[in-house]
């Protein structure tokens, strides 16, 4: 499926989600969305953002004070409304951070960046839930952020490989080739010696250059 948006022949501003399958491949003949949503009659553009995860879709326009989100599912409706983000300021821009970014000790199911005229703030979407242990069924596991295949890969024709995944569960994480990683951590001791050896590389160009520059004048001189 993808999703659009845009305006209808009575101005008003649309969602439309469309089946890929249905489309022809030459390009030619009438083509009719699986569901067509009219929103308002607002002006600005409306910006899509599907995750994969939870099969929500947001939907926030250029100008708007709120961020509408529905549930995509694969019958007819196909979008269902739940809910909308509301606030008194209105947003310039929006943008959504991957989703391995969300806290999920709160149940956070996506965070935001709203551009507004002076400043960007974050905004919350959370799932209100009593339990505090990890809920599966709303983080799956999610991009890792790892490239799959490299550009030359890709290229070259390769077949292309799904995105690499990693679990949202607290305290794992999944790297490329399926193998544990954990970050590493550097000790007082070791960040103290690191300090050292690259103060003393400081000291050490810092002589060399001023022998250089000495060398230079004497060179102009003579």
């Amino acid at each position: 499926m993808i999703v659009s948006t845009g305006f209808s022949s009575q101005a008003e501003r649309q969602i439309n989600l469309w089946d890929i399958r249905k489309l022809p491949a030459d390009g030619t003949g009438d083509v009719s969305a699986v569901t067509s949503l009219n929103v308002d009659q607002g002006t600005g553009a409306l910006y899509p953002y599907f995750d994969p995860g939870t099969q929500m879709l947001y939907i926030a326009g250029k100008g708007d004070s709120n961020v509408r989100y529905f549930e995509v599912t694969n019958g007819d409706p196909f979008l269902h409304y739940l809910e909308a983000y509301k606030s008194t300021v209105p947003q310039k821009g929006w943008d959504f951070l991957p989703k391995r970014c969300v806290d999920v000790s709160v149940h956070e199911v996506m965070r935001g960046l709203k551009l507004e005229t002076s400043s960007i703030q974050p905004v919350s979407f959370r799932v209100p839930r009593k339990s505090e242990a990890f809920q599966e069924d709303i983080f799956p596991d999610c991009a890792a952020g790892i490239p799959n295949m490299t550009a030359d890969d890709w290229v070259s024709g390769q077949e292309c490989r799904p995105p690499t995944l990693t679990s949202m569960r607290p305290g794992a994480m999944r790297t490329q080739g399926n193998t544990s990683s954990a970050p590493a951590v550097v000790s007082v001791k070791d960040l103290k010696k690191q300090l050292a050896e690259a103060q003393e590389r400081i000291k050490s160009l810092e002589t060399e250059n001023a022998a250089l520059k000495e060398e230079l004048a004497k060179a102009k001189a003579g």
